[in-house]
């Protein structure tokens, strides 16, 4: 057997124990490895709850705080309400309206609830609009709109005042007395009038310029028919809702011709439709 034939044989020996070793390095370095995976890990958790913690006890210190300094400012005596102005009443007086809202003197402005205050106004019968507003340290501004009263009107047994639409207002008190035109609706219109105040405006306006204080009712039957009377001139004037523009042209155009002719002082009604006015004479009845 040549030399050439001869195969080494592998040191097999040599070769477990050198796969010994690198397998041991190999596995004690990944046993470091993940050691220290774990450790940072643990750290980053550990760092989280910290983080944690911290806003929470930031957030709890800030909240005392501002309880703390909420409880002091509607407490002290630097905030106490001792200006309260009040715009817009007419017919309400200063005490109706601190007592509708359930403000009082030298209460503490942050201890007072503006909205709450405000709803309470807002339900005033009187009361149309109302806007409330601080004024730091010791002021508060109460601003109304109150409903106008055009007319009165009887409800049951209770004169009421009631608003260009013939929407019922308040009762008529001694203490708010004013004399308005009687407003006298049948019972089958109760909705709002909306024609109400165009006719207002065109009796009392530059269309028949009739006085305001000569307007002493206005009746509207069922039949959806107007009856004016004016007192000063002891005059009733007839027309219908539903045509009043009309209607009341026609019957301005009588009214300048009596005028003319110097018999307007002897008519006590003045009634049109059906494209016809009939005026009524104290003692005789006479077609337009």
């Amino acid at each position: 057997m040549t030399r050439a034939n001869i195969r080494k044989k592998p040191n097999t020996t040599k070769n477990a124990w050198l796969a010994k070793i690198f397998s041991f390095s190999f596995f004690k370095s990944q046993g470091k490895k993940k050691h220290t995976v774990q450790k940072r890990r643990a750290l980053g958790k550990f760092q989280y709850s910290s983080l944690i913690a911290g806003i929470l006890l930031a957030l709890f210190v800030l909240m005392a705080a501002l309880l703390s300094t909420y409880q002091w400012a509607t407490s002290t005596e630097f905030f106490a309400l001792s200006k309260i102005l009040l715009t817009g009443e007419k017919h309400l007086s200063y005490g109706e309206v601190l007592a509708a809202g359930q403000i009082e003197h030298h209460a503490n402005s942050f201890a007072l609830n503006i909205s709450a205050a405000q709803a309470r106004l807002a339900q005033h019968p009187w009361i149309k609009s109302v806007a409330l507003r601080r004024e730091l340290p010791n002021t508060l501004i109460i601003d109304i709109e109150e409903k106008q009263p055009v007319y009165w009107a009887v409800r049951g047994h209770t004169l009421y005042y009631c608003d260009e639409f013939a929407q019922y207002i308040a009762p008529v008190t001694p203490n708010n007395f004013a004399s308005l035109p009687v407003l006298d609706i049948s019972d089958d219109l109760q909705e709002k009038i909306y024609q109400l105040p165009e006719i207002r405006r065109i009796l009392q306006g530059n269309t028949i310029d009739i006085p305001a204080f000569a307007l002493a009712s206005i009746q509207i039957n069922s039949a959806r028919t107007v009856q004016c009377f004016l007192d000063q001139d002891n005059l009733m004037l007839q027309f219908s809702l539903d045509n009043y523009k009309k209607h009341l042209k026609q019957i301005k155009q009588v009214i300048l011709n009596l005028q003319q002719r110097g018999e307007l002082s002897r008519a006590r009604s003045i009634s049109a439709g059906d494209n016809r006015v009939w005026v009524k004479n104290a003692k005789y009845l006479r077609s337009q």
